[in-house]
């Protein structure tokens, strides 16, 4: 009876599974090639002194030196408004302001020993820039201020949501396309749609050497090729087969 009974809800059930498995099933892949609209870098101003409060003293007089000059060509600070007459270029905001020792190993009475010889000052500044053509005029503003070093630069999206959701678009449109080519060969028709899963996303922002930039010697014009960066969407869809 037992036998019977499970024997029973399976002819029941068979159809609907066999149902649940039948579709087109197919991966979407869209891709956006888009020319980046802002930058990112990081200028470092480091003094060091014996005496602590002149090591701060003198990064201070440094720090206003660069953020002076950064002014001039149109890069403020975040909290600043410059006149509605002054075109800006970026923006700069502290960040990493920390005092710390410094010892060095020396060799005193033959016995290697640490030994202090002042404290580091350390202020990192960021910079955002808005309009990325001006970013050698910044750089060569950062160097002939004083900097005592500046970080790589990283290209980038300022809204990149609105760029992944035209890969997600695409990435829909390729799946479609594939399902009817699909369905076309089968000499079927393409249903609605049953499920759409998103799998990975691709985005990388470009990213420079930032040993061309480091030191206190940059040209006025650097000669800077910004190519493309890609955001591709990978979806997975599955379509029903339309049956009448």
């Amino acid at each position: 009876m037992l036998r019977s009974h499970i024997a029973f809800i399976f002819l029941l059930i068979f159809p609907l599974i066999a149902q649940a498995e039948e579709g087109i099933i197919v991966t979407g892949k869209g891709t956006m090639s888009v020319k980046p609209d802002v930058a990112f870098t990081v200028a470092s101003i480091v003094s060091q002194d014996v005496d602590a409060k002149k090591a701060y003293s003198l990064n201070v007089i440094t720090s206003e030196k660069v953020f002076n000059s950064l002014e001039n060509v149109g890069v403020y600070p975040v909290d600043k408004k410059p006149s509605s007459r002054i075109k800006v270029i970026g923006y700069i905001k502290t960040s990493n302001f920390n005092v710390s020792p410094k010892y060095e190993s020396r060799i005193i009475d033959g016995v290697r020993q640490s030994v202090f010889v002042g404290y580091v000052v350390r202020n990192n500044i960021n910079i955002k820039v808005i309009d990325i053509e001006k970013i050698a005029i910044i750089l060569d503003a950062l160097t002939r201020s004083g900097v005592s070093g500046i970080g790589g630069i990283t290209f980038d999206l300022d809204d990149k949501e609105v760029i992944k959701n035209e890969a997600r678009r695409l990435a829909m449109r390729n799946a479609v396309h594939k399902a009817e080519i699909y369905a076309s060969a089968a000499d079927v028709k393409v249903g609605q749609i049953i499920l759409i899963k998103e799998g990975s996303i691709d985005y990388r922002p470009i990213a420079m050497n930032d040993q061309a930039f480091r030191g206190a010697s940059a040209p006025e014009e650097l000669p800077i090729a910004i190519g493309d960066i890609d955001i591709s969407v990978v979806i997975n869809a599955k379509f029903a087969i339309d049956s009448n």
